[in-house]
């Protein structure tokens, strides 16, 4: 992670009265003390020259600092010889307030990056609108513990299988961030900017970072003024600009985000744009947008990333203004290594192949985090639909459950995973058995939940743990020979009455623990009733948890109205048609497919996507997984 540590130069620029000539204040917060200078910036020597001048006045203020803390001979005597490259301290920042208007068209960035090393350090250029006095040295997360999420708004919705391949920088986001996942998320929203959609978009994504790709800057900056009150960026820290508008334009237009009378300024905008504009096909963008995303999410400064990006594509011209320090724009939520560890276990493993949902993880996060509230029962509920086949695991309720867990395990959260689909089978082993109880083996479920992924460590967990496997085992030896209703309701009893006070052990006052139950609607309604009276209820009663229910066939379920809490309901419906581009682009840039040098890949989206105006459900999202997983692992479509 970048450090934010290093001296920060603020230089205030602007156009003097004397011809030729431009006046410079400089100045160095430290603490209590602050260094001021000021200095005539000549440009005869164009913006080369104004760029030398403005360093050596840099250099010369650090040294005046130097000599006037430190009573050294060496600091009174001017300092020691210029450093080896190899003694170099890294990263130097000024921050550039530029004045006057006919100064922002100077290449600063480039001719910072060029000018090399200065007084024993690589110094670092962003600009702000803000002077020493405003400018934030601090700005914390607002959710630090939350992943960072990114919306692109604005991507091309179409496939084109042909010669030429379309920027889609979608595409780049989803490809530098899907090994970064549950730390990082990507939300998509395709087409012209309309503000129908745009709005509930925002308010139930609620961005950490918003890209406006492709002409969405100029649809939605198309004011000389634009009028942004209406847009939920309350959580918004940085607006991103990629696309054909020339930079000055696009950076002009990204100073509505960061005005101080802004209803909800933003911390930074960054501006990527192409030196010159090409047919409508090209995709140069895509590798700098990847690169600036991957330095972002490995824990690089916003200017570090936006220097990545212009590397990648040296006919890059890239922008970063800031109203803090580059380095606190963002959010970073680092794992632990034991976060970090259970995010990766096998539970999760079909979650990195399947379209995302970021706005009903989202909702179900909060619905969990809201302050110190504990006892919260969340219902994911799939889209209504008549008959049909059963949902696939990889987009419907069941990826959005997990999900929700591993992002809760991210923050160092524990959860715990019941699946009620596993028990309904009764062959085992090649040989037929008496059909299991769903009562018992739902609570041997919860028994290997914890057993297999927490509290290895605590011995008194372990004998109870024990204990109820006994009970467990001894029913179903008694299950399988064919005892009476009434011996096995009695033992049954035993193993509820043990599962319960496990729950109660491991959920005790001051934790919270999250409990998904998946496929609660394979059980019938009276099954599901007994578990809700006798297991879940009791539990979410008496435990310091939350239960998060998956129900696959809309919000008409009755066993959720037999909780003593009232359900915070998440609705999942198939997305419009215009997502089908995005979202198949999405699951191959999950899958690790190469988008433009896979011609076959894109060719199957574009049949995929080819769906005469309909909804896309999660059955042709889970068709296109298993396509994407043969294409990338070499076999046919």
């Amino acid at each position: 992670m970048s450090a934010v540590g290093p001296p920060v130069a603020h230089i205030r620029l602007k156009v003097s009265a004397t011809p030729g000539v431009h006046h410079a204040v400089l100045t160095w917060p430290r603490g209590e003390r602050t260094g001021f200078r000021e200095a005539e910036i000549r440009d005869d020597g164009g913006g080369e020259g104004m760029c030398a001048e403005l360093l050596a006045a840099v250099a010369q203020g650090e040294k005046a600092l130097a000599q006037d803390q430190d009573g050294s001979p060496a600091a009174q005597e001017g300092g020691a010889a210029p450093p080896k490259p190899s003694e170099v301290t890294p990263s130097g920042l000024v921050v550039l307030q530029i004045k006057s208007p006919e100064l922002e068209e100077v290449p600063w960035e480039e001719l910072f990056q060029q000018a090399g090393r200065v007084h024993g350090r690589v110094w670092r250029l962003v600009r702000s609108r803000l002077g020493p006095g405003n400018f934030q040295p601090d700005a914390p997360a607002v959710f630090p513990d939350l992943p960072v999420r990114v919306m692109v708004l604005g991507v091309d919705p179409s496939v084109r299988p042909g010669g030429g391949v379309s920027g889609h920088e979608d595409i780049a986001a989803h490809y530098a961030l899907r090994d970064k996942v549950p730390w990082w998320e990507v939300d998509v929203l395709p087409g012209r900017l309309n503000r129908e959609t745009l709005l509930p978009r925002l308010r139930h994504v609620q961005p950490h970072i918003l890209h406006l790709a492709g002409s969405a800057a100029e649809e939605l900056l198309a004011d000389e003024t634009p009028d942004l009150g209406e847009l939920n960026l309350s959580h918004t820290r940085l607006v991103v600009s990629t696309g054909p508008v020339r930079t000055p334009e696009a950076r002009s237009r990204l100073d509505a985000f960061l005005r101080s009378d802004a209803q909800d300024p933003v911390l930074g905008t960054v501006s990527l744009a192409l030196r010159d504009a090409r047919a409508p096909d090209d995709c140069r963008l895509c590798a700098p947008v990847s690169a600036f995303y991957r330095t972002l999410a490995e824990g690089g400064a916003l200017d570090e990333a936006a220097g990545s990006a212009v590397r990648t594509a040296p006919e890059l011209r890239a922008v970063t203004t800031v109203n803090c320090h580059p380095g606190l724009v963002l959010p970073r939520p680092m794992p632990s290594s034991q976060a970090e560890a259970r995010v990766r276990r096998s539970l999760y493993d079909d979650l990195h192949h399947g379209a995302d949902r970021v706005a009903q993880r989202r909702r179900a996060l909060d619905a969990l985090q809201d302050g110190a509230s504990v006892k919260r029962l969340v219902a994911v509920h799939g889209p209504r639909t008549h008959g049909g086949p059963r949902r696939g695991a990889h987009s419907g309720t069941t990826h959005v459950l997990k999900s929700v867990l591993r992002a809760w395990e991210a923050r160092g959260g524990v959860a715990l995973y019941v699946d009620l689909h596993r028990h309904e089978d009764g062959l085992s082993d090649g040989e037929l058995r008496p059909p299991p109880d769903p009562y018992v083996e739902t609570v041997a479920q919860l028994a290997e939940s914890v057993a297999r992924d927490h509290w290895a460590h605590d011995e008194e967990i372990e004998r109870q743990l024990a204990g109820l496997r006994e009970r467990i085992d001894e029913w179903r030896r008694r299950h399988e020979r064919g005892d009476g209703r009434t011996v096995l309701r009695g033992h049954a009893e035993d193993v509820f009455s043990a599962g319960r006070e496990l729950m109660v052990k491991i959920a005790p006052p001051g934790s919270h623990v999250v409990l998904a139950i998946d496929h609660f609607e394979e059980a019938d309604d009276a099954v599901a009733g007994q578990l809700v009276r006798n297991l879940f209820d009791k539990i979410l009663a008496s435990a310091s948890l939350s239960i998060v229910a998956a129900t696959r066939n809309g919000a008409d379920v009755r066993w959720l109205r037999l909780f003593c809490t009232a359900p915070f309901d998440i609705h999942c419906e198939n997305w419009p048609a215009d997502f089908a581009g995005p979202l198949f682009r999405e699951i191959g840039a999950r899958n690790g497919i190469d988008w433009h040098g896979t011609p076959e890949w894109r060719t199957t989206v574009k049949e995929l996507a080819d769906g005469d105006g309909r909804e896309v459900g999660v059955d042709l999202l889970a068709t296109a997984g298993r396509v994407a997983r043969r294409t990338q692992s070499g076999g046919r479509s």
